[in-house]
């Protein structure tokens, strides 16, 4: 397989989704979910180094989660969305840097609903969006701001 098959198994997982939240519960989201996670796994083997598969499938485990209130689905998708945070931390473009901050909510999003302390990536995740709007409008004074003001 090469790069051609990773944008397919993207493309499809990214499909899977959009339909299942589309579709009535009708006992079946679980599976479906599995196979949009199985899609994003085949472009993850693909191309390990690009942080949208990783945030894409954590989306799918969280609510994976959602749905049967199993915490070890929220635990997986806190994995991937460090993996996506990892490889998007000190990008530079307004593109990189708010998904870096949509990492950031969704992983402290998935943290939430496991009882774990989410303060810091909301933080980040405001952070993140500080980086955006100085980036686009190239307001200097906005480097000024503490990096981690939530207590990180």
């Amino acid at each position: 397989m090469n790069s051609e098959h990773k944008g397919a198994f993207k493309n499809r997982g990214g499909a899977r989704e959009r339909l299942i939240r589309l579709l009535p519960d009708d006992g079946q989201k679980l599976a479906r979910y599995e196979k949009a996670i199985k899609d994003y796994t085949n472009a993850i083997q693909l191309s390990a180094n690009d942080p949208q598969i990783f945030a894409d499938r954590g989306y799918a485990k969280g609510e994976q989660g959602s749905i049967s209130s199993q915490a070890h689905y929220y635990e997986e998708a806190i994995v991937d969305f460090d993996k996506a945070i990892s490889l998007l931390s000190n990008k530079m473009s307004n593109e990189l840097i708010s998904k870096l901050s949509r990492a950031y909510h969704n992983r402290a999003w998935n943290k939430e609903q496991i009882g774990i302390d989410a303060v810091a990536d909301y933080s980040d995740t405001l952070y993140q969006l500080k980086r955006v709007r100085e980036f686009v409008l190239d307001e200097p004074a906005l480097t000024r701001l503490p990096r981690n003001a939530g207590g990180t």
